[in-house]
């Protein structure tokens, strides 16, 4: 029933690190996703193997020991816990071992005993993705989080695939996740990465998820960060609680420093002295009747 049925992804997004892995395992267990009961099938890989597709499939239920998706890759890098390839421009002639490019700037590769030789590319990074898939010798931290180390030792697909994996093991049976992303997509911010998808915000993962698993890496492994926040569209928003209000804190004393005062000196001001009038005696009043006028002893009666 589950072959004639069309294939869906389990999501579409990015996963960053170990703990977005997590949580969509943790989401398929939960029913949140779902797993997919088989590989894809000829006619349906143009539609599915592209940029932002997940596939997570549990090992016994599905049968599939061997994911397939007709696409040339290179070997396998170790990421933190995820094995990454890079889609090649072509596949591997019959017979040829996959050499990677050696110091000397170029890559050799053996076919029948003949040695080949390929020119090493001096493409700056941004050049990189717009001409081409080169990149530089020394790739930024972003760069190394979306492609490893396989930076320019094989000839890869200009606008080429990146294949990402990772495997778990829940009561003893396996689980693996398989993620498509174009490089270019994930820098413009194109694919959401599970923490942040509001769909997600309540799925936790199990102990057992987490602890029972032989990771190389630890769980707080950092992974791609876009350097600008992308808004993503959401079905709902999210609304904050109210602040609950809290009993004012009793404030320890503040200790009071002490300020000398500085000493003002009192300036003397010398006061304008008034000049004192000489006091003039008072001579006494005599009654009229009483003045004597001289060359006069007459007396009036």
């Amino acid at each position: 029933m589950s072959g004639t049925m069309p294939l869906q992804p389990t999501y579409r997004g990015f996963v960053r690190d170990t703990t977005d892995a997590l949580l969509i395992f943790e989401a398929c267990l939960s029913g949140t996703l779902s797993h997919v009961p088989r590989r894809p099938h000829d006619r349906e890989r143009n539609d599915l193997i592209k940029s932002g597709n997940i596939f997570v499939y549990e090992e016994h239920a599905s049968g599939i020991k061997r994911w397939t998706d007709s696409i040339s890759w290179s070997p396998s890098r170790i990421l933190g816990n995820y094995l990454l390839y890079r889609e090649l421009e072509k596949p591997f002639p019959p017979g040829e071992k996959k050499r990677a490019r050696g110091r000397n700037g170029k890559s050799t590769t053996q076919s029948g005993g003949i040695t080949k030789s390929r020119p090493r590319s001096t493409i700056p990074f941004q050049q990189g993705l717009e001409h081409g898939n080169e990149y530089p010798s020394v790739p930024s931290d972003d760069e190394r989080h979306l492609v490893g180390s396989l930076v320019d030792s094989y000839d890869f697909k200009e606008h080429g695939l990146v294949k990402k994996t990772i495997s778990i093991s829940f009561r003893g049976v396996p689980h693996h996740l398989v993620s498509y992303y174009n490089v270019e997509d994930v820098k413009a911010g194109l694919l959401q990465s599970p923490t942040d998808d509001p769909r997600l915000r309540g799925v936790i993962p199990r102990t057992e998820l987490v602890n029972n698993q032989n990771f190389r890496a630890p769980l707080q492994e950092i992974g791609y960060m876009p350097s600008t926040s992308v808004e993503y569209p959401t079905t709902h928003q999210y609304q904050p609680q109210a602040a609950l209000p809290q009993a004012p804190q009793p404030q320890a004393p503040q200790p009071q420093m002490y300020q000398p005062q500085m000493y003002q000196p009192h300036m003397y001001q010398p006061q304008a002295r008034q000049p004192q009038v000489p006091q003039v005696p008072q001579v006494p009043q005599v009654p009229y009747s009483l003045l004597q006028y001289p060359g006069s002893h007459q007396t009036w009666w």
